[in-house]
């Protein structure tokens, strides 16, 4: 699965290889950015060993992989949400609080869920080449943590997860059919 989410990211964006250059730009950055979101949410998945994480448990695995503060694990949690859920950049929560994001993809802005306010309006301001940079960086670091045979417990927890990843069927005509896993 991860690998047809980094391909999409690939044809969407740049190759993993390279740094974006000045005025590079996102071909769909909220559909690219959403499927960013997915890929963490699926590295969270092999964290947790749990094929339906809760909430708390994406915020925490994103907490672990990412080594973020629990407001800003939280915060990725929102936005995922909102782009998985409703393709959109806001998402009104469950406790009343209604979250607005916005998402740039100038090149060399490290925007990290920055906070802006205007009155009452708070807005996280996200870099898109920022997003992309974390989650690559942490698809290595999951990758990198499987594969030493001293971490039983993630290797534990890929192991259960296993039987949940399917295989995708692809199809390239209408006589043809590839799994692709």
């Amino acid at each position: 699965v991860l690998f047809l989410l980094r391909r999409d990211l690939r044809d969407l964006a740049i190759p993993e290889d390279q740094t974006p250059s000045e005025g590079a730009s996102a071909k769909a950055p909220v559909l690219t950015s959403g499927a960013i979101m997915i890929g963490f949410e699926l590295l969270a998945r092999v964290w947790t060993g749990e094929n339906d994480p809760s909430q708390r448990q994406l915020a925490d695995a994103f907490k672990e992989i990412l080594s973020l503060d629990g407001p800003t694990a939280e915060l990725m949690v929102k936005f995922r949400n909102a782009v998985a859920h409703g393709y959109q950049l806001e998402i009104h929560a469950r406790n009343g609080k209604k979250y607005r994001f916005a998402l740039g993809d100038h090149v060399g802005w490290g925007l990290w869920f920055d906070k802006r306010q205007e009155g009452t309006e708070i807005e996280y301001h996200i870099n898109f080449w920022e997003l992309r940079k974390r989650f690559l960086d942490s698809v290595a670091k999951v990758k990198t943590l499987l594969q030493n045979k001293a971490e039983t417990e993630r290797r534990k927890n890929f192991y259960k997860l296993l039987p949940y990843l399917k295989p995708y069927h692809m199809i390239s005509g209408p006589e043809s059919r590839k799994t692709v896993r």
